[in-house]
């Protein structure tokens, strides 16, 4: 939720998120922000080797484009 709706990390710390938590998953326990922080960068890391491997043994172009 956190990452997909692009919220701050800091938002598991707002007592209306705790609340909300509280009342969906009363049994939950909520990570910190610091917790969240680490373990998404473990995670973009883990994706980002992955993606690396991926295009390193594929022989093929790409090519990125963005608009801006």
């Amino acid at each position: 939720m956190i990452v997909l709706d692009e919220l701050p990390f800091s938002v598991v710390e707002n007592a209306g998120f705790r609340h909300f938590c509280s009342v969906a998953a009363p049994r939950y326990l909520l990570p910190s922000r610091r917790t969240i922080s680490r373990d998404t960068l473990e995670m973009y890391l883990e994706e980002k080797a992955k993606l690396k491997s991926l295009l390193a043994g594929n022989k093929q172009r790409v090519s990125l484009t963005t608009d801006i």
